[in-house]
């Protein structure tokens, strides 16, 4: 046998035995290292911006962006969050360190609406920024969308928006609210009705005010004060009836003292109280006769709503007047009567309201319908009426005048003539 040959079978068993013969704790037998797997790089995620949907005009709100890092390594996040528009000045840099595998966040200040409506924001970063791998953003997205800029500004891209509506506030009968001018302003209460006397000074009512059909009648007691340093000048075109109407020169109604003026001059710490006029609908006024405030006064929202929600079923009357029956002639000074027969149409008991008047012959008469002063008794006329029932009104006179007379019942304007003989 060729002795090279032998030597190398006898190197290769002699091997094997040593490899077997060193146990588990031989330098040969040690367990191979395990590798140490390279951490993942930093991949931020494309940016959400949030915000409440909707707030109350005395909330405050913030703008809060998050951005989450699906890699091992932390990574940098920078932008703007900013108001679009010019009604509000929001611009708050955000710049943040985001931990591999976690969500970093970022808002602005408390914002305070200047006004009711829906303000925009948006999420701003360098449109020069690179693909995200060393920071600054998340890369290119489809979303994002270029702004132009001055020249010696940097270019932006908008990557992220989101709105905000502001309602008006709630608020409750004999609540206040300070202006940012100090007026404070109180709606204290309103009252519901459908026909009122208008005032004349004297125990005679000068006619009969009453709703259109089919709408109601809103007085609100609305305290006024200047609460600031100087002196300001109250608007009242600052109260508005929500779906419904403010009468702009409303009459003196009896049992209502102070109507509004139209504007008025207030000095530091004065104040006055009177009563706004306004019509609703009936299906509105049933429900919660809404009296606003809007900040400006020229502005299509409403900062403030006093809501007078009905405490159970609220309803109303409604009156039509059916006939009269009067004599055609009588003789003087003989007492005779007038019938009127006036039917509630209306879904609730209710006072009806009415004045009978005569149409005067003197050309030294201040007035073309003076009340029926003859009358025995007022003729300003004041009768409950059911629901679905009808009254007859039965007045008398008696004139000591002879000739032929005019008289018509208000609020329906019905004349009739009677020849006093």
């Amino acid at each position: 046998m060729d002795r090279r040959r032998l030597l190398q079978t006898l190197g290769a068993t002699g091997l094997a035995g040593l490899a077997g013969c060193g146990g588990s704790g031989g330098v040969l037998g040690s367990p191979t290292p395990t590798a140490t797997p390279r951490p993942e790089p930093a991949d931020l995620s494309e940016p959400e911006l949030s915000a409440p949907e909707e707030v109350a005009f005395d909330e405050t709100f913030t703008v809060e962006v998050a951005v989450s890092n699906a890699g091992d390594l932390s990574d940098e996040y920078e932008a703007t969050i900013r108001s679009v528009g010019d009604t509000l000045d929001v611009e708050t840099e955000v710049s943040m360190s985001v931990p591999g595998g976690e969500t970093a966040t970022a808002e602005t200040d408390p914002i305070s609406p200047p006004a009711a409506g829906e303000y925009r924001f948006e999420l701003v970063e360098s449109a020069d920024e690179d693909d995200g791998s060393d920071g600054g953003g998340f890369g290119d997205t489809e979303t994002a969308t270029a702004t132009s800029t001055p020249s010696d500004e940097p270019s932006v891209s908008v990557v992220a928006d989101v709105a905000v509506a502001v309602r008006a506030a709630a608020l409750s009968a004999g609540e206040t609210i300070e202006l940012p001018d100090g007026v404070a302003i109180t709606v204290e209460s309103v009252d519901l009705f459908t026909s009122a006397f208008i005032a004349d000074g004297d125990d005679l009512p000068d006619g009969v005010f009453t709703a259109p059909t089919g709408r109601v009648l809103a007085a609100y007691r609305v305290a006024i004060e200047n609460r600031g340093t100087e002196s300001v000048r109250w608007n009242r075109s600052m109260l508005r009836a929500l779906d419904g109407d403010v009468y702009d020169d409303p009459p003196d109604l009896r049992g209502y003292d102070g109507a509004f003026a139209r504007s008025v001059s207030l000095s530091p710490s004065e104040g006055f109280e009177g009563y706004v006029l306004a019509q609703f609908p009936t299906d509105v006024a049933e429900a919660e006769a809404p009296m606003a405030v809007s900040i400006p006064d020229t502005s299509d929202a409403q900062e403030y709503v006093w809501s007078f929600e009905a405490d159970g079923t609220r309803s109303f009357p409604q009156f039509e007047l059916e006939g009269i029956d009067a004599p055609e002639s009588t003789p003087t000074e003989q007492p005779y009567d007038i019938v009127f027969s006036v039917t509630n149409t209306g879904s609730a008991a209710g006072t009806f309201r009415g004045l009978v008047e005569y149409e005067s012959q003197s050309i030294f008469s201040a007035e073309e319908w003076p009340a029926l002063t003859s009358l025995e008794g007022s003729p300003a006329i004041e009768t409950e009426i059911e629901a679905g029932a009808t009254a007859d009104i039965t007045v008398t006179n008696v004139s000591e005048s002879t000739g032929e007379y005019t008289y018509r019942i208000q609020p329906f304007g019905e004349e009739w003539t009677t020849t006093l003989e």
